[in-house]
């Protein structure tokens, strides 16, 4: 249409309303599906900012203020290119491996601040009866709202891949309450409405930034995340075991340090029994919980299993 602009490579292609700024589309360019992974409109929204008061989201209105072809889209509520302290903005950079998507919210009051990220969910209400559709299944974030990521898995075999490349309050599946129906999908900058029992709140930011890529199985899933993230990703093909079995931990991506903490409190240096492929083989000889913690230039993801 005249008024789309887009984003192209070899990873990934954004198709972007320049009037309203709502992405269209989004296509994982080496999918065979060829579908589109987000759902275009029928109240649904990919990429606009909201402000939530009373329950109630509002999303802003955003006016186009850069773009290159196939590089970056900006939008924002200001007519310049500088960006202010109460600018709120949304831009997208298109890199070789994935998607970025820059944004900032002025909170002015609001009980909850964030960008809304409808994919095409499966059993979502409007999503039809697609090929590849996306179930939200694996996400991780550590303690410090940062080194964060969310694997979704594809009925086409595939994954979509979402790094928080900075910190988040939090993430947010919105379901139906008239069944087990996935809604949308935002990542929150803020959320003063939701309080712990000792009355504090999650982090609040004004600003972040997600990465978005794909992958063809759940291996190069990991080590795209731990390459587009920055940060080690340790997972196992299994939660746990039996007494005394052995279970496999692969760490995806360069490491400084790896220790386990077994379920006394015990902390062990295990960086040395990590071979070259990035294997480790752990024992399991007290029940309990386990923790792997992998360090990388200040970063830190851990990994939990159970015997």
């Amino acid at each position: 249409m005249f008024n789309d602009i887009c984003l192209q490579n070899d990873n990934h292609k954004l198709t972007v309303d320049s009037k309203s700024g709502v992405v269209k589309e989004l296509y994982d360019v080496k999918s065979a599906a060829e579908e589109n992974l987000v759902i275009p409109g029928n109240g649904y929204s990919f990429g606009k900012l909201f402000k939530t008061k009373n329950d109630r989201d509002d999303f802003l209105n955003l006016k186009l203020t850069d773009y290159s072809k196939d590089n970056f889209i900006e939008f924002s509520d200001k007519s310049h290119k500088i960006h202010e302290p109460d600018e709120n903005f949304i831009k997208y950079k298109s890199f070789r491996n994935y998607l970025e998507i820059d944004f900032a919210v002025n909170s002015d009051g609001a009980e909850r601040t964030g960008i809304e990220l409808d994919f095409n969910f499966v059993n979502c209400p409007g999503s039809g009866n697609g090929k590849d559709r996306i179930i939200p299944t694996s996400p991780y974030l550590e303690p410090n709202s940062e080194n964060g990521f969310y694997l979704m898995s594809r009925t086409s075999g595939r994954f979509v891949i979402l790094v928080f490349s900075e910190p988040i309050s939090c993430w947010r599946l919105k379901y139906s309450n008239f069944g087990h129906h996935i809604l949308g999908f935002q990542i929150l900058l803020k959320v003063l409405d939701l309080k712990f029992l000792n009355g504090s709140s999650l982090p609040a930011y004004k600003k972040s930034s997600v990465r978005i890529s794909f992958a063809k199985d759940l291996e190069e899933a990991y080590s795209m995340i731990s390459r587009i993230g920055g940060f080690p990703v340790v997972y196992s093909f299994s939660s746990g075991g039996i007494d005394k079995a052995s279970i496999p931990i692969k760490v995806a991506g360069k490491i400084d340090h790896l220790s386990l903490i077994d379920p006394l409190k015990k902390e062990k240096n295990i960086t040395r029994l990590l071979n070259n492929k990035g294997m480790i083989n752990i024992k399991m000889d007290e029940p309990g919980i386990y923790n792997i913690v992998a360090e990388s230039n200040r970063k830190s993801t851990g990994y939990t299993f159970f015997n």
